[in-house]
C-alpha cells in the first residue's frame, strides 16, 4: 500500500531531485564561464606581458647599438664590440621566448609581422658587428647604418605597438562578453528558481488535490449521515489510508444503519410487549368493577401481569445500562453451586408435570469472584428458557473444573426438539428468543441478551450447541486461584 507518508516523502524527492539538477546545471555553466575567461585572460595577459617586455627590451638593445655608432673615433667602437654581440645575443634569446610566448597565446595578426621582420631587424645587427670588426667604415657607412638601424627599431616599435593595442582591445572584448555571460546566467539563475518553485507549486497542488478531495468526500459523507441518510457512500480512490479511512468509514455507517435498524425494532417490540399485559391488566380491573368477575380472580390476573410489565421495565433497563456501557457487577468472592443450587429452588414451581431437573454438583473448587444477583439473574434465564422449551424429560445441570485450567464449566442440557439452526447464531440477540416455536410468548426476549453480557461481564463465556436430545447451554467462567484466595483470606 503506498501510504500518504511514501507520497509525500516521493513529493519531497522529486522536487529535491529537480532542483538538484537545475543547481548542478548552473553551477556547471557558470564554472564553463570562469574556466573560459580565466582561459582567455591568462594567454591575454601573458601575450600583453610579452609585448610589453619585448618593447623594453627593443629599447635597450636599440640604446646599446646607437651608443656604439656615436662616437666619431673608430678607435674606440672596438671597445663597444662585445657589449653589442651580448646585446645581440640577449635580443635573440628574447625573441625565442616571446616567439614562443605569442605561439602559445595562438597569436594571429600584428605579431606575426614581427616574426617575418625579425630576419631583417637581426641582418641589421649583422651588418654593425660587421663595421665593428672591421674598423675599416667610415662616418657616412656609419651614419647610414645607423639610419637603417633607427628604422628598423621603429618599423618593430610600431609592430609591438600595434600587437599591444590589438591585445589590449581585445582583452576588452573579453571582458564585455564576461559580462554579458554573467547577465545571461543571472537570467538562467532567475529562470531555474522560477522553474522550481513552477514545479514545486504545480507537484504540491496535484499531491494537495490527490489528499483533499477524499476528504472532502469524507466531510459530505459525515455530513450526510449526521442528517440520518445512509445511503450517500465514499469510493475509495486511493489505495492508502484515506482508502483504509473511506472503507472503514462506510463499514461504521453500515454498522450504524444496523444498530438504528435494530434500535428502531426494539422500540417497536418493547413497546408492543409493553402494550401487552396493560391490556389484560385494564381488562379485568373494568371486568371487575363491573361485577362480571370474581375480584379474586381479577385481582391475581392483574397481579400476573403487572408482574410481567415488572420484568419488561427491569429487563429494558438492563439492556440500556449493557448497551450504554453503566451496567455495574458488585464483585465478591462466591460459591457457584449455592447461586445454582438457589436457582432451581426457586424455579422448581414452575416445572411442569413430566419434566424434571437433576442437578449434578458434586464437591468442586468452585470460588469465583462474581456478582451473586447478577449470576442469578443469567442462570434463572437459562434454566427458565430449558423448562419452556422442554415438553417432556429431564433437564441437567452440571458444574466442574476444567482439567489443567483454572476455570469453571457449567452446563445446561435439556431434552427436546433443539434450536432451529437458523436461530442459533444470533440466539443472544433481543427479542430473538420469542422466534422459537412461539412457545416464549409470555416471556420478553431479552434474556439470553442480557445473560450473554453478564456472562462476558464476569471475563467468561457463553454458548449454545444443538446436540442428539435437545440443546446444551455451556458457561465458562474463571475460578479463583490458590493464590487469589490467599490474597483475599489476608
Amino acid at each position: 500500500m503506498i501510504t500518504i507518508r511514501k507520497k509525500l516523502i516521493a513529493t519531497f524527492l522529486v522536487i529535491s531531485l529537480f532542483v538538484g539538477i537545475m543547481v548542478v546545471a548552473v553551477y556547471n555553466a557558470g564554472r564553463n564561464v570562469a574556466d573560459s575567461f580565466h582561459e582567455l585572460n591568462d594567454k591575454s595577459v601573458s601575450r600583453i606581458n610579452a609585448l610589453h617586455q619585448m618593447k623594453i627590451d627593443s629599447l635597450v638593445i636599440y640604446s646599446r647599438a646607437v651608443e656604439s655608432t656615436v662616437e666619431d673615433n673608430q678607435k674606440e667602437i672596438p671597445e663597444y664590440i662585445q657589449d653589442i654581440r651580448k646585446a645581440k645575443d640577449d635580443f635573440a634569446g628574447a625573441y625565442d621566448t616571446y616567439s614562443q610566448a605569442l605561439t602559445n597565446g595562438d597569436s594571429v595578426g600584428p605579431d606575426r609581422f614581427i616574426m617575418d621582420n625579425w630576419n631583417a631587424f637581426a641582418l641589421n645587427s649583422d651588418m654593425l658587428t660587421v663595421l665593428v670588426q672591421g674598423a675599416t667604415t667610415d662616418k657616412n657607412e656609419i651614419r647610414e647604418m645607423r639610419e637603417k638601424l633607427e628604422q628598423s627599431q621603429k618599423r618593430f616599435e610600431s609592430v609591438v605597438n600595434e600587437n599591444l593595442n590589438s591585445e589590449l582591445a581585445h582583452n576588452q572584448v573579453l571582458t564585455t562578453r564576461v559580462d554579458d555571460m554573467e547577465r545571461s546566467l543571472f537570467a538562467l539563475i532567475l529562470a531555474v528558481l522560477a522553474s522550481s518553485v513552477m514545479f514545486a507549486t504545480g507537484l504540491g497542488s496535484l499531491v494537495s488535490y490527490r489528499i483533499s478531495k477524499p476528504l472532502m468526500q469524507l466531510k459530505s459523507s459525515v455530513m450526510e449521515l449526521a442528517n440520518g441518510n445512509y445511503e450517500a457512500r465514499i469510493m475509495k480512490v486511493s489505495n492508502d489510508e484515506f482508502g483504509d479511512l473511506a472503507a472503514n468509514f462506510e463499514k461504521m455507517k453500515d454498522e450504524l444503519r444496523e444498530k438504528d435498524k435494530m434500535q428502531n425494532e426494539f422500540i417497536m417490540v418493547a413497546s408492543h410487549e409493553l402494550r401487552t399485559p396493560i391490556q389484560p391488566i385494564l381488562g379485568f380491573a373494568e371486568l371487575a368493577l363491573k361485577g362480571k368477575i370474581a375480584t379474586p380472580h381479577a385481582l391475581q390476573k392483574i397481579l400476573d401481569e403487572a408482574r410481567r410489565l415488572k420484568r419488561l421495565a427491569d429487563d429494558i433497563l438492563d439492556v440500556s445500562q449493557i448497551e450504554g456501557g453503566k451496567m455495574i457487577c458488585k464483585m465478591e468472592d462466591i460459591y457457584i453451586n449455592d447461586v445454582i443450587e438457589g436457582v432451581i429452588q426457586s424455579l422448581s414451581p414452575l416445572v411442569p408435570p413430566g419434566v424434571s431437573i437433576t442437578a449434578d454438583l458434586s464437591p468442586v473448587d468452585g470460588f469465583l469472584k462474581g456478582d451473586t444477583e447478577r449470576l442469578r439473574q443469567a442462570f434463572s434465564n437459562i434454566l427458565d428458557n430449558a423448562i419452556k422449551f422442554t415438553q417432556a424429560g429431564n433437564i441437567t445441570v452440571s458444574c466442574s473444573k476444567l482439567k489443567d485450567s483454572d476455570k469453571l464449566e457449567i452446563r445446561v442440557s435439556n431434552e427436546g426438539n433443539g434450536i432451529p439452526t437458523e436461530i442459533l447464531p444470533r440466539l443472544f440477540g433481543k427479542f430473538v428468543a420469542k422466534d422459537i416455536d412461539g412457545r416464549n410468548k409470555h416471556g420478553t426476549g431479552l434474556g439470553l441478551f442480557i445473560t450473554k453480557a453478564i456472562i462476558e461481564g464476569h471475563d467468561g463465556e457463553i454458548r449454545a450447541d444443538n446436540n442428539d436430545r435437545g440443546t446444551t447451554f455451556t458457561i465458562i467462567l474463571p475460578a479463583l486461584t490458590q493464590e487469589s484466595k490467599g490474597l483475599a483470606a489476608q
